[in-house]
């Protein structure tokens, strides 16, 4: 979604790691207010928060697409969610601090990982200290041509045909997921709106 604008860890372990949130993250925190019950995740809390998002794709076909793979079919589930479990750690630390990462709800009943204007994680720092590196080892053959020469290719061009001269401009939703005992509270509309909300108003976070 794209908003136009009016077990294995990181390389570095979250627990003693000197990384800050992205300038994004801490304007959008100084404005969200304290009863709005939405929290701007650091990075030291990104395993929780990949854990959301972890659970609540779990059976999605498209995000475990470089995961089921026929290569891979000896593989046990408990396998196969570790694996999707890690690679959702690497992308939200990347977002961490590099976009921006939300959640709402108890024990991260929500994320919501954002990508401000003019901002990618396809940098090669961002992909180093993600760990997002480690993917071209733990995917399978078949995994790797899915994930790096499908999936991420048509992320990109789809983004950019819909949306056109308007795409260096968007905030993009990347990931946005519910825990099943979060659900029916209205949980991902408020994380959208959280955002659309400050966009085209004088509190945007869209000089980034």
């Amino acid at each position: 979604m794209a908003v136009p604008a009016s077990s294995v860890g990181p390389m570095l372990d979250a627990n003693i790691s000197l990384e800050k949130c992205s300038s994004t993250a801490d304007r959008v925190s100084a404005t969200t207010t304290l009863d709005s019950q939405i929290h701007v995740v650091p990075p030291s809390e990104f395993k929780a928060a990949a854990q959301c998002l972890a659970e609540a794709f779990a059976e999605d076909h498209v995000i475990r697409y470089p995961i089921n793979t026929p290569d891979r079919a000896h593989w046990t589930e408990v396998e196969r969610f570790d694996l999707h479990r890690q690679a959702l750690e690497y992308i939200t630390y990347a977002h961490c601090v590099k976009g921006l990462v939300t959640t709402i709800g108890d024990d991260y009943g929500c994320v919501a990982l954002w990508m401000p204007p003019g901002k990618n994680m396809d940098d090669w720092f961002t992909i180093l200290r993600s760990g997002m590196w480690r993917l071209n080892f733990q995917l399978s053959s078949e995994g790797r041509k899915r994930f790096f020469e499908e999936f991420l290719p048509l992320l990109h061009q789809t983004k950019e045909e819909v949306m056109g001269d308007r795409d260096p401009e968007c905030w993009y939703l990347v990931y946005i997921g519910t825990k099943t005992t979060s659900r029916g509270k209205g949980y991902a509309r408020k994380l959208v709106e959280h955002i659309t909300e400050r966009v085209g108003t004088p509190q945007a976070v869209v000089d980034c």
